[in-house]
């Protein structure tokens, strides 16, 4: 009877198992009082309480029932002492070969914190033992913990004298023992009293890093050498090497089935324990790769010569040493095409494996790249911003700001050109009309400079004349327009300008959107000759009823009467309501707005969207953002000043 029988049929001996026992009841079951399956594995005596596949069962502290059916032998091992009060607990599975155990560290559902240990024998990995447990208790069941691989040999000490009462952990256990092998024997092409699939388990239950999974390079081995030889003398042996491998390439095509090489690669000789070696790879078409090793062990095995034999001592299934398997025989009477048909079936037969475990190593590996590809995403951009902070930071300490004596520092005005006349000119701060005529409540006689020669009458008003530079004026005079003023009744005036001219009596009305005009019945005209011919037009002109208190007066371009063309006399429109987005700016502008409104600046925007074409707005736009602008700065030369 094989080991797995045995421990099949001492798990239904119990009252459990399927037998004429009859069934425990709920309080035998609390209280241990019923017979139990014993067995023993890797020389540890176990009870197994619940065979595989029955359904174990009991009241929660809630005192609801529950049941769950056990995918594994569960049972306990025999005299030890667990976190809990009882014995440590086991489950076993249907490998019982495997040398490995896996111990999981479960947890409370509801607090997460370390409750006890289960130990996991007969399983061939993690995976499965992690499955076996998790199919043993219902569905949603939290309680699985980390899960720890050990030796069987690590797995006696912590029994006996590890601390069960905290989460066990693989860093405080000895080493690995000492395992007894078994010697492979080999029948020609086949081996003696196994299988290949049983010899491939055998590799794989002692591969515990999977290196039957991980392909071997020439880079690999390279880096693994002491150092890498350049001989001369190796010209004719390379040769012969290179040869022979290429006939053991062709044994190789035609032994393999779904396996095949691709490519051979021979590296150059290289030091490794002392000795010159030189190793051949072979890259199948699987991706897995198969590699012979070659030194030569005479008297001289730091060097090579042209006469030196060299002999094959290593042999690898990716970066699995399989030479003890595939080649026991140590180069006594060895063909090597045997070896290489022995590991083309181990190879063929790994291939599924094998791809399934790179294909997850693919993905695992492309998101990796694909974090660190988005970290240094992040770090460059983290980088750029914290250099455009610094140049701003040193722009702001450079830049002198001096607040006025509201604490507000003025901003530098946005000078963009006005495409389209306005219907109402935005009154600037501190702008200097070009010429200004007023009129005093009661007419006042001012008789004109004598360099002109003119008498002017008692009634005429001489207007205060100021002159400022073409470049102060923001607007082009083609383009100014005229505002809008409140009628008063006033005696004609005569303006004087260089060169002198004479403002006719007339009434100047407000505009819409229009260029600034005159009444046809006046005219502008050069200063006369003579005081006859002053005094004779003004008595032919009668005096209007009304004129403006304010109005801009263009130098005449020429001596000759220039005619200056106005709409027709019509009843002035009142003039509309602002607008909601114009009573935004204007409050911005006034300054009745919080600068520190997270939507400020996006209101701003949205009104130039909104009205794109808009002169009048664009005025004040550009103001409001003066404004803002201006009082942003104001309030951060503060900090950095407190």
């Amino acid at each position: 009877m094989d080991e797995f029988t045995r421990i099949e049929a001492d798990a239904h001996r119990g009252a459990m198992g399927h037998n004429n026992l009859s069934e425990p009841t709920q309080a035998q079951k609390l209280a241990g009082n019923y017979k139990v399956g014993r067995t023993t594995l890797h020389g540890m005596a176990i009870a197994i309480e619940q065979p595989r596949g029955s359904f174990r069962s009991g009241i929660d502290a809630a005192g609801r029932p529950w049941q769950n059916r056990m995918s594994a032998h569960y049972g306990y091992l025999v005299g030890t002492t667990d976190n809990d009060g009882d014995e440590l607990d086991v489950f076993i599975g249907y490998y019982s070969e495997s040398r490995a155990a896996f111990v999981i560290n479960q947890v409370n559902q509801q607090t997460g914190a370390f409750d006890e240990h289960k130990i996991m024998l007969g399983f061939p990995d993690s995976q499965a033992a992690s499955c076996a447990y998790l199919e043993s208790y219902h569905r949603g069941w939290q309680g699985l913990g980390d899960i720890v691989s050990i030796s069987i040999p690590q797995l006696k000490w912590w029994a006996k004298h590890g601390n069960h009462t905290k989460p066990i952990n693989a860093a405080i256990l000895p080493i690995l023992g000492y395992d007894n092998m078994n010697k492979v024997m080999w029948d020609g092409e086949s081996p003696i009293g196994k299988t290949y699939d049983g010899l491939l388990y055998d590799i794989r239950r002692h591969d515990e890093n999977g290196l039957m999974y991980d392909p071997l390079s020439v880079t690999d081995i390279l880096d693994d050498a002491e150092g890498v030889y350049t001989f001369d003398a190796l010209v004719t042996p390379f040769a012969k090497l290179e040869r022979k491998m290429q006939i053991l390439q062709s044994v190789m095509e035609r032994t393999g089935g779904t396996v095949k090489p691709v490519t051979m690669q021979i590296t150059e000789p290289f030091k490794q324990r002392g000795t010159a070696n030189v190793a051949v790879v072979y890259e199948l078409s699987d991706g897995q790769t198969l590699s012979i090793f070659f030194h030569n062990p005479d008297v001289t095995p730091q060097k090579i010569v042209p006469t030196d034999d060299l002999i094959s001592w290593k042999w690898m299934l990716n970066k699995k040493d399989v030479t003890i398997v595939a080649a026991p025989e140590r180069g006594v009477d060895l063909n090597v095409r045997e070896v290489v048909n022995r590991l083309m079936r181990l190879a063929e037969r790994n291939s599924a494996t094998f791809q399934r475990a790179n294909a997850k190593r693919s993905a695992r590996m492309q998101a990796i790249e694909t974090l660190k590809a988005a970290i240094a995403e992040k770090e460059a951009t983290l980088a750029r911003l914290q250099r455009e902070l610094e140049v701003r930071r040193v722009e702001k300490e450079s830049t002198p700001s001096v607040p006025d004596s509201s604490g507000i520092v003025p901003a530098t005005p946005i000078s963009d050109p006005v495409a389209e006349p306005v219907t109402e000119l935005a009154p600037e701060p501190a702008p200097e009309p070009i010429v200004v005529a007023t009129a005093p409540p009661e007419p006042v006689a001012d008789p004109i400079s004598a360099e002109t020669g003119e008498v002017v009458p008692d009634e005429i008003v001489v207007p205060e004349v100021i002159e400022t530079p073409e470049s102060s004026n923001p607007i082009p005079d083609d383009e100014f327009p005229l505002a809008a003023a409140d009628l008063v009744p006033v005696t004609p005036a005569v303006v004087t300008v260089d060169p002198v001219v004479e403002a006719s009596p007339a009434r100047v009305e407000p505009m819409a959107m229009t260029d600034p005009v005159v009444d046809p019945v006046g005219e502008l005209t050069s200063a006369p000759e003579s005081q006859a011919e002053a005094e004779a037009d003004v008595a032919e002109v009668p005096a209007p009823a009304e004129v403006a208190t304010k109005a801009a007066v263009e130098p005449a371009a020429t001596s000759e009467p220039t005619p200056v063309e106005q709409s027709a006399l019509a009843t002035p429109e009142p003039r509309a309501e602002m607008t909601a987005d114009e009573a935004f700016l204007q409050s911005v502008i006034d300054g009745q707005v919080d600068i520190f409104d997270p939507a400020l600046s996006a209101n701003i925007e949205a009104i130039l969207t909104r009205n794109p074409d808009n002169a009048e707005i664009l005025a004040k736009w550009q103001r409001a953002v003066s404004t803002y602008t201006a009082a942003m700065l104001a309030a951060a030369s503060q900090t950095l000043s407190n």
